[in-house]
């Protein structure tokens, strides 16, 4: 990803927040809100704790409103200072495609840029809007609406996951989990979240501080007998090919492929079976260890080192 332009910068003045352009100096919002939130934020290494420094380049998947907090009420201003909505709503998220999700008394609902209430509040809590869709909470489980209000996935999951194609992870609490397409039609036998490690130190700082952001996962799938992979935030799939397959786990030797480094993923192997034998593939879907051995495959990453066994014998080779 391009490095991005750094802007515009909050600064605090007596205890209140504005906003400015970082290169001239010149006041783009006064001073005068107890907080301010939007577009994207990067803690600059070595600057006083009050500045931080905004990006719009970066932020094209929100709609361009700063959020402001004043005597702890949220509205919206724009980049001119003028308040679009003025500072009401108990809590208040950014905008994206064009609605915001606002709490007005304990419950979350959708506006527009008209402080037009377009979905009532009725959400225990709401997210922002991607592809027309919106993840929402109702009596502690979780659900995804579109833009008319209506569940096209309903809330009865206790975990839900967006996946990079507007697919959804979904569980229920003590059963086997799936992916779930935009008609909630399951598009496996089953699916499982099988990491959730990942090293903050390696994200990018846009991945840090991106509200977009969700922690990376790679889901096991399987159908028809068959396992394989997804990787939740990510436009690639190991394919379907396993009679069993492991969830990842982090080995921190040294490996030529660096493609998912930005993620966390480049050390990830998992042990596999192919064809009743045992083997382990890296997040790339590389075989790093064939599927030869009889039985599955135990790992001693400090010494970077794979327990195998073959023919009744087993021994250790160098991962």
């Amino acid at each position: 990803m391009e490095e991005y332009k750094i802007i515009m910068e909050i600064f605090e003045t007596n205890g209140k927040c504005g906003l400015r352009y970082h290169e001239t100096g010149k006041i783009i919002i006064p001073p005068i809100y107890d907080s301010i939130e939007g577009w994207n934020i990067e803690d600059i290494e070595g600057n006083d704790d009050n500045i931080i420094r905004y990006s719009r380049d970066f932020a094209d998947e929100f709609d361009e409103l700063c959020l402001v907090c004043s005597n702890s009420k949220w509205g919206y201003v724009d980049v001119e200072a003028k308040e679009v909505i003025p500072p009401k709503y108990s809590d208040a998220r950014q905008f994206s495609e064009g609605l915001a999700s606002v709490k007005i008394a304990e419950k979350w609902g959708f506006i527009d840029k008209t402080d037009t209430l377009v979905i009532p509040p009725q959400y225990d809590d709401a997210l922002w809007f991607e592809n027309g869709l919106a993840m929402v909470e109702i009596a502690d489980k979780h659900g995804v609406i579109n833009k008319s209000g209506n569940l096209v996935i309903p809330a009865i999951y206790d975990v839900i996951d967006p996946l990079f194609d507007g697919t959804f992870f979904v569980k229920k609490k003590d059963e086997y989990g799936n992916i779930l397409d935009r008609q909630a039609k399951a598009l496996y036998d089953s699916a499982a979240k099988c990491t959730k490690r990942f090293r903050f130190n390696t994200l990018t700082q846009e991945q840090r501080v991106s509200a977009l952001f969700v922690p990376p996962c790679i889901y096991r799938v399987q159908k028809n007998g068959k396992f394989g992979y997804l990787f939740g935030r990510e436009e690639k799939t190991i394919p379907l090919i396993y009679d069993e397959a492991n969830a990842f786990f982090y080995c921190d030797v040294p490996r030529a492929s660096t493609s998912h480094r930005a993620f966390g993923f480049e050390n990830e192997l998992a042990c596999i079976r192919r064809d009743g034998k045992y083997g382990c593939i890296n997040s790339e879907g590389e075989e790093v260890i064939k599927p030869i051995y009889d039985e599955a495959i135990s790992f001693n990453c400090e010494y970077g080192l794979a327990q195998v066994c073959v023919n009744g014998k087993s021994g250790f080779i160098d991962m």
